[in-house]
């Protein structure tokens, strides 16, 4: 995991109250599927979702790349997941 390089378009200061839209950017290691005989990840599609737990904090939050409209946060229901694009 510790080979995994990322990008955030807000980078990691605090935001708060505001709307609009992010970009995360993940670069991950081919070697780290070991499991799975693949060559590279161009082409690939595959399903997911990118969430962020607060529930420990003193403001406590939730949020998803994706929206969950559940009535708990629950970011394992897979009807929610979007579409990932790997190049």
């Amino acid at each position: 995991v510790k080979k995994i390089q990322r990008w955030s378009s807000v980078g990691i200061q605090a935001i708060s109250g505001q709307t609009g839209a992010w970009e995360l950017s993940l670069i991950i290691p081919k070697e780290l599927f070991y499991l799975d005989a693949i060559d590279g990840f161009s082409g690939l599609t595959g399903q997911g979702n990118f969430y962020k737990c607060g529930d420990d904090l003193e403001d406590p939050h939730f949020l998803s790349w994706n929206p969950i409209k559940n009535e708990t946060p629950n970011f394992h229901l897979s009807d929610y997941f979007g579409k990932l694009l790997f190049q």
